[in-house]
């Protein structure tokens, strides 16, 4: 009897807080919803966080564009770890103050190395509690060079969702970056209480007709040419998309309290050869 009162409270307080077996155990998961996107993802750097990377909200609990969405929320200094490296504590690998993240990887749905040409999209819901952290940065989509780091961040930063281009002409193997190139598609406050849709188009080239194109409801907002490719040319290119801190405790250090929750809801995570192929998916997923 006392067993089963234990098992029943245990089970019980899990539920309440996001932090069951059962559900942990999912966040290994590899999952494809084909109405939110058309790549397999699973959560990032989820082992020893004690909160669940996302949920898979439908059409009633939550904001929606056809009958689910992704649901992403960070707990202040939620980390996890990840085969060869962790999140956790002020000075992690790269010396950057701390990560946290409740972030999906699509690293099974891989793309080419080679020169490519891609369209991606991806929807964000802001609600309107959602706090800006600086000087931690949040970021909400990434494009990832296999086995190097980001070549793409979208991120908040100050305020506004900025992008950065690691490597517009080189992204080098010791982690550092040169020759940066950002610029801004929204202010986080004009993207509250709704939806708002982005677009990408590249195409990976070591010729100066590489470029990439960024898109915030159909306006073209960055445009950037020339080389893409990089120094360090990566067997594969992948996306990960949710949220994910740099230099947490930076806030604290700055504001003197903890950094707060964040919570955003993404939809539309799709790629394609063509804008047509990928509006064809975003219009099937209404």
């Amino acid at each position: 009897m006392i067993r089963t009162i234990l098992i029943t409270t245990a089970i019980t307080s899990a539920m309440l807080f996001g932090i069951s077996n059962i559900a942990k155990a999912g966040m290994n998961d590899k999952i494809k919803p084909t109405d939110i996107t058309n790549m397999i993802v699973k959560a990032s750097a989820y082992k020893g966080k004690k909160f669940d990377s996302y949920e898979i909200i439908k059409k009633g609990d939550g904001p929606v564009i056809g009958s689910k969405s992704f649901k992403f929320t960070i707990m202040p200094y939620d980390c996890g770890y990840y085969e060869g490296g962790t999140d956790c504590g002020e000075r992690v690998q790269g010396g950057n103050g701390g990560r946290a993240r409740s972030e999906l990887s699509a690293s099974k749905s891989k793309f080419t190395g080679k020169n490519h040409e891609k369209w991606l999209s991806f929807s964000i819901f802001i609600p309107e509690d959602y706090k800006t952290v600086t000087p931690t940065s949040t970021s909400m989509f990434q494009i990832y060079k296999g086995g190097l780091g980001p070549t793409v961040m979208v991120r908040d930063m100050g305020g506004r969702l900025t992008v950065t281009l690691m490597d517009n002409q080189g992204f080098y193997g010791d982690g550092s970056t040169k020759n940066i190139k950002w610029g801004h598609l929204a202010t986080i406050d004009e993207m509250k209480g709704k939806w708002t849709h982005f677009k990408i188009h590249y195409n990976i080239t070591d010729q100066q007709d590489g470029f990439w194109k960024f898109y915030t409801n159909g306006e073209l907002k960055i445009h950037q040419v020339g080389k893409t490719k990089g120094y360090v040319v990566p067997k594969y290119y992948y996306i990960k998309a949710g949220l994910y801190q740099t230099h947490v405790y930076a806030y604290k250090k700055m504001h003197g309290e903890d950094i707060p929750a964040q919570t955003i809801y993404m939809d539309n995570i799709f790629q394609a050869k063509t804008e047509a192929k990928l509006d064809k998916l975003i219009n099937k997923a209404k």
